[in-house]
């Protein structure tokens, strides 16, 4: 019997529950090494500028938590050889990681303590808040990037999730934002709702469910 590719890919993939999460697992040849994405949803309020808030949250998840520093965290990943990262879109959240098959849950375990208790430091806020800055600065001297911002604000509408506001309200917002809004976007809208999770490589089935059980079945949705 015949099968395209994706429905071939479709039939090898076995979906579960792990706690709050949905996932799925595609196992492939890849000599130990188990790759993982996932993303929950954070519905922002877009037009009181809460994805540009949601970014900044994002870009300090990896920067301290209140078990461990900075530092801390990149050695227990490096130690193993694994990474581990975080990405926003806006919406929603994204995550994702590599590791050897044994570390999975090891690696599943920081980048949860990440994502459930940063640290929010006023000093990484700080430091943070000023490479945004410079990345906006940078844009204000590429005439497509002003293209592409103008023509945004002509079609969208502020509460639209690709309206992009001007360098100069964007830089002002930076400057007025306080590392406590941060704290607070954190807890009202980082959670496990819709927490979907997929996995591919040589991983243990059971071993790696388990693990994400573990990590985020305390991890309330938000309201």
């Amino acid at each position: 019997m015949a099968y395209g590719a994706g429905g071939l890919v479709s039939m090898l993939v076995e979906e579960l529950r792990a706690g709050p999460c949905k996932v799925r697992m595609l196992r492939a040849d890849t000599e130990s090494v188990v790759s993982w994405h996932g993303s929950f949803a954070t519905n922002p309020d877009v037009a009181a500028g809460q994805k540009n808030l949601q970014a900044l949250a994002v870009v300090l998840l990896d920067k301290g938590t209140r078990q461990r520093d900075r530092f801390a965290l990149a050695e227990a990943l490096e130690n193993r050889g694994a990474r581990a990262g975080f990405a926003s879109d806006g919406v929603r959240v994204a995550l994702e990681g590599r590791s050897l098959r044994e570390d999975v849950p090891h690696v599943l375990a920081v980048l949860a303590e990440m994502l459930t208790s940063p640290l929010f430091a006023e000093e990484e806020c700080a430091k943070e808040k000023v490479k945004l800055a410079a990345g906006i600065e940078r844009d204000r001297e590429s005439t497509s990037a002003q293209a592409m911002g103008a023509l945004r604000r002509c079609i969208f509408e502020r509460r639209s999730l690709h309206f992009q506001p001007d360098a100069s309200e964007l830089l002002s917002w930076l400057d007025d934002v306080e590392t406590e809004q941060v704290r607070a976007y954190h807890a009202r809208h980082f959670g496990s709702r819709d927490m979907k999770l997929a996995f591919a490589g040589d991983f243990d089935r059971n071993a790696t469910s388990k693990a994400v059980e573990a990590c985020f079945g305390d991890w309330p949705g938000h309201d």
